[in-house]
C-alpha cells in the first residue's frame, strides 16, 4: 500500500515538473498581452493611433487567433478613416468559421457601415441580408436597409425596410420617415405615377408638417 502511495506521489510531482514550465510560460504570456492592451488603451486616449495600432499588430502575430485584436484594429481603421482596410480585415474575418454570434453581428456591422461610407450599395445590400439572419429586430439595420433601397431605387424594398423601422424604433421612423417617403414619391413622378406620389407626400406630411422638400413637390 505504502508503495502505492510513493508511486503516486512520484507521478504528481513529475506532472507538476513538467507543467511549471509550461505555466511560467502561460503567465508571462498574459502579463505580456495585458501590458500591450494597457498601452493600446494609453495610445487610444492619446489618439495615437499609429501606436495602438502597432501595438494591436504585435498581439496579432504572436496570436493569429486572437479575434478581440483583429475586431479592435479594424474600429481603429475605421476611426482613422481607412475604411478599405478595415473592411479587408472584417472579410478576413468572415472567411473562418466564426462560432460567436455578437462578433458576427459586430463584423457585419461595421462591414455595412463602412460599405455605406463608400457609398458600395450593391455590397451593402448582400451584408445586411446575410445580418438579417443575425439580427432581425434592430434599428440600425433596418435604417440601412433603408438608405440602400433608395439609393438604389428600389422603392418596395424601402417600403418594407420603412415599415421594419417603424416596429423597431417609433422615434428613428417618425425621423426618417418624411425625408424617405418624399424620396419615394420623387421615384413615383420618375415613373410617371403622379398619384402615387401625391400619397406618398401626404403620407410624408402626416408624420411632419412642415417637411419643406415634401411642401415643394406638392
Amino acid at each position: 500500500m505504502g508503495s502505492v502511495v510513493l508511486i503516486v506521489l512520484l507521478v504528481l510531482l513529475a506532472a507538476a515538473v513538467v507543467a511549471l514550465p509550461v505555466w511560467r510560460t502561460r503567465r508571462r504570456k498574459a502579463v505580456g498581452l495585458l501590458t500591450r492592451y494597457q498601452t493600446i488603451a494609453g495610445a487610444l486616449l492619446d489618439e495615437d493611433w499609429k501606436r495602438a495600432g502597432d501595438e494591436l499588430k504585435e498581439i496579432i502575430r504572436a496570436d493569429t487567433e486572437d479575434l478581440g485584436a483583429y475586431l479592435r484594429l479594424a474600429r481603429l481603421l475605421q476611426r482613422q478613416g481607412d475604411r478599405e482596410r478595415a473592411i479587408l480585415v472584417r472579410r478576413s474575418l468572415l472567411a473562418r468559421d466564426l462560432r460567436d454570434r455578437e462578433a458576427k453581428i459586430e463584423i457585419h456591422g461595421g462591414l455595412l457601415e463602412d460599405l455605406l461610407r463608400l457609398k458600395r450599395f450593391e455590397e451593402a445590400a448582400r451584408v445586411a441580408e446575410e445580418l438579417r439572419h443575425l439580427e432581425r429586430r434592430s434599428a440600425r439595420l433596418a435604417r440601412a436597409e433603408l438608405e440602400i433601397a433608395l439609393e438604389l431605387e428600389q422603392p418596395e424594398e424601402a417600403q418594407r425596410a420603412l415599415d421594419r423601422l417603424r416596429r423597431t424604433d417609433e422615434d428613428a421612423y417618425r425621423r426618417e420617415a418624411p425625408r424617405a417617403r418624399t424620396a419615394l414619391a420623387s421615384l413615383a413622378l420618375k415613373r410617371g405615377d403622379r398619384r402615387e406620389a401625391e400619397r406618398l407626400l401626404h403620407e410624408a406630411l402626416k408624420v411632419d408638417g412642415d417637411w419643406l422638400a415634401a411642401l415643394l413637390l406638392l
